[in-house]
């Protein structure tokens, strides 16, 4: 990390700022793992390293984000969730994480994130007529929260790319905009603190890694400001079409970054 120059660690400080507005209730951090593994100097091995280097800061920027929305999730969605959560963590570390595990590219897995997110948008959007029908199922079923579940543990593990997984979640629930961010805001707090234990335990936290972490939390508490600020002026209608874009967009990010990035 010390042969970053300074256009890269501008990027980064970019990367880190967006990450953190979603801790502020504004979902729009798909973004920053491929801007982080499009700037890693050792692509080799770009999104492993980029994927070890986010965790410790995304821990902060949940204890932030939990902090302004203390005691608004809705509790129940998290408790259903958390279960299948905790193995998909724990299949995802003995399968990828580990040095003796499975030797992964995550090109696929980003193609697969980013084409269900692109249909599940369009769907959601154009599909009006069942959408009431949708409503109703989606806030009654016992499965769902075990696939979600399990997914958002798995692929969060792999590249912290669940935001699009939960949003598909979230997003038919009945849940305010202050009760679906907060909600998501405590949801992450869980699964990134469930993570650091395999992440520690495989050696994926390096000395230097950390140093840089350090230098690097001073950005947290501006972007988790920037996002909860959004989420406390915008007006409520504005609020879910502003997270389908964001969803779309951040598909369509990984799609392209899955296609294009060697």
């Amino acid at each position: 990390m010390s042969t970053f120059t300074t256009p890269e660690w501008l990027g980064i400080c970019l990367a880190i700022l967006i990450t953190g507005m979603p801790r502020g209730g504004l979902p729009i951090s798909g973004v920053a793992l491929p801007l982080l593994v499009l700037l890693w100097p050792e692509q080799g091995q770009a999104a492993r390293s980029a994927v070890s280097f986010m965790l410790p800061l995304l821990c902060v920027m949940d204890i932030v984000g939990v902090i302004l929305y203390r005691g608004k999730p809705d509790w129940n969605h998290i408790k259903k969730l958390l279960p299948p959560t905790i193995v998909g963590v724990i299949v995802a570390s003995l399968l990828f994480v580990s040095d003796s595990g499975i030797s992964f590219s995550d090109r696929t897995l980003k193609l697969a994130i980013g084409l269900l997110g692109l249909v599940f948008t369009a769907w959601h959007l154009w599909g009006k007529i069942l959408r009431k029908a949708l409503d109703n199922y989606v806030d009654n079923n016992r499965i769902r929260p075990v696939i979600y579940g399990f997914s958002g543990g798995f692929t969060s593990t792999i590249a912290h790319a669940a935001g699009p997984v939960m949003q598909m979640y979230f997003l038919p629930t009945s849940l305010t905009k202050t009760q679906f961010a907060a909600t998501t805001v405590y949801f992450f707090l869980f699964l990134n603190a469930i993570k650091l234990i395999p992440f520690a335990l495989l050696g994926r936290f390096q000395r230097e890694q950390l140093i840089a972490n350090l230098w690097m939390l001073p950005i947290i508490p501006i972007g988790v400001l920037i996002g909860y600020a959004v989420v406390r002026t915008m007006h409520e209608r504005y609020y879910r079409p502003l997270i389908y874009l964001a969803l779309s967009l951040t598909s369509g990010l990984l799609v392209y970054n899955a296609l294009t990035v060697s």
